[in-house]
């Protein structure tokens, strides 16, 4: 028998799926620090060791493909793909880190709100591998996931001129401001790393399917 170092049948849909499991982990649980604002630094800390074990398949992934010559999706497709579900786990733990170090008091209603949209647009995206996997149509999830992307875009806006209005119409320039503006850049970077994942899956359903 012929033995061979390289890996041949490599399931990289398995492994994207777990990765995205552990990208809406990272969500779900940022998600309850927002709803539930107790035990914060525990939470924090749990959505640090997803990020590691995110890492630690992103890197995987990457070493497979190296060493695999046959593979199910082009090498650039599953690269790309790779890195933007691992760029979405990092922003939502630069989230979390801020989160822990800013000893806030109380969360703002807008950022709930934000983290909610961005935990349901995680969902999509698992929703929309399968999709991809299975060769199905994800239209219904893309437009989900394109409407969650605009609402969130409204609620950061809205969110950000209240910050900065302050009361009684006057602007507040306080380190509780900066501290939120950069809690919402991170949000909004989150988001917005999140749709490009999206537009990744996207392309690849209508390239493969």
């Amino acid at each position: 028998m012929a033995f061979s170092l390289f890996p041949k049948d490599v399931k990289f849909h398995e492994l994207f799926a777990e990765q995205n499991r552990m990208m809406i982990e990272a969500a779900e649980i940022l998600q309850d620090i927002f709803q539930n604002f107790s035990d914060v630094p525990s939470k924090c800390n749990a959505i640090g060791e997803v990020e590691k074990k995110g890492n630690h398949l992103c890197r995987e992934i990457g070493r497979k493909l190296s060493l695999t010559f046959i593979t199910p999706l082009d090498r650039e497709d599953i690269h790309e793909l790779n890195q933007a579900q691992e760029a979405v786990i990092n922003a939502i733990r630069s989230v979390a880190i801020r989160i822990a170090l800013y000893e806030l008091m109380e969360l703002k209603k807008a950022s709930l709100d934000l983290v909610s949209t961005l935990h349901a647009m995680a969902d999509g995206t698992g929703k929309m591998l399968g999709c991809l996997k299975l060769k199905k149509d994800p239209d219904e999830y893309t437009k989900t996931i394109e409407t969650l992307k605009l609402e969130a875009d409204t609620i950061l806006l809205v969110a950000l001129g209240e910050l900065y209005e302050g009361q009684n119409g006057k602007a507040d320039v306080t380190m509780g401001t900066i501290k939120w503006t950069h809690i919402y850049d991170r949000l909004e970077t989150s988001i917005n790393l999140m749709d490009d994942l999206t537009h990744v899956i996207e392309g690849m359903i209508l390239k493969y399917v």
